[in-house]
């Protein structure tokens, strides 16, 4: 199955759902190791099509996106998918350190991106 669901003016954004011959069926998606998701505006779009009841009908909470913390981005998904779980790409416990892996963490700093999360676990009644 092969969906575009973009307007004519914009570039299309394409996905295709592979059906397995054994008769599995994709139950969960992961957004990860492929770039950051949240960068990607298409991220959102993707996951209408694919929690659409009339195209692929997952389920928002069998969907991961994971992030290293894109505020905009974050907040958007907690309002467009509330339902959707994060995982946060920590790869550091301790900031100073992360900032040298990281350098997003110049724009965007680690307090405030857990402030984030925190609101969005109020919101959602998710973590």
């Amino acid at each position: 199955m092969v969906v575009s669901g973009d307007p004519p003016s914009e570039e299309p954004f394409v996905f295709s759902l592979t059906i397995y011959p054994s008769g599995n069926v994709v139950d969960s998606v992961s957004f990860m190791g492929m770039g950051e998701p949240l960068a990607n505006p298409k991220i959102f779009n993707a996951i209408s099509v694919l929690t659409d009841p009339q195209l692929v009908g997952l389920s928002a909470r069998r969907m991961s996106i994971s992030t290293i913390g894109i505020i905009p981005g974050l907040v958007k998904l907690t309002e467009l998918h509330p339902q959707a779980n994060v995982a946060y790409s920590l790869h550091s416990p301790f900031p100073e350190e992360w900032e040298k892996i990281m350098p997003i963490q110049k724009v965007y700093p680690f307090a405030k991106v857990f402030d984030v999360l925190d609101d969005r676990i109020k919101r959602t009644g998710r973590r």
